[in-house]
This record gives structure tokens, sequence and C-alpha cells, in this order.
């Protein structure tokens, strides 16, 4: 979900102002690297608060989940 809005507002925002339905259309294409990466912090940083991590269990958790978003965002 990050990857498909990052690509909205980075890249195509004109587009889906005028048509705001084909933010739905993800066979159209459309994903931004950045928009993923932001989406899976926003994700960690519900569990560190969800589960009460400390700081130093978040950033160890986030470099763990880190190295698989780049197959994620491949799929």
């Amino acid at each position: 979900m990050g990857g498909r809005l990052g690509h909205i507002f980075i890249y195509d925002l004109g587009r889906f102002t005028a048509d705001w339905f084909s933010v739905f259309a993800v066979w159209n294409g459309g994903m931004s690297f950045i928009g993923g990466i932001l989406g899976v912090v926003v994700a960690v940083l519900v569990l560190k608060r969800l589960f009460k991590l400390s700081w130093k269990e978040f950033f160890l958790l986030f470099d763990c989940i880190l190295v698989v978003v780049p197959f994620g965002i491949l799929l």
C-alpha cells in the first residue's frame, strides 16, 4: 500500500486527482520504492507501539525486515 501511495504522490498526482478511482487500478502498474520503504517504516512504528518495544529493539526489527522489502516490492 505504501508503494502504491508513494507512486501516486511522487510521480502521477495529476492523473489521480482527475480520476481518483484509478488509485485502485494496480494492474496499470505503479509502485514506488520510496513509498514502499515509507510504508514499512510506518508498519514497524505501529508494531513498536503495539508491543512497547525499545528503540534498540525497534532498529533491530527494522533491520531484519528491511532486508526482505525489495523482494516484496518485486512481487
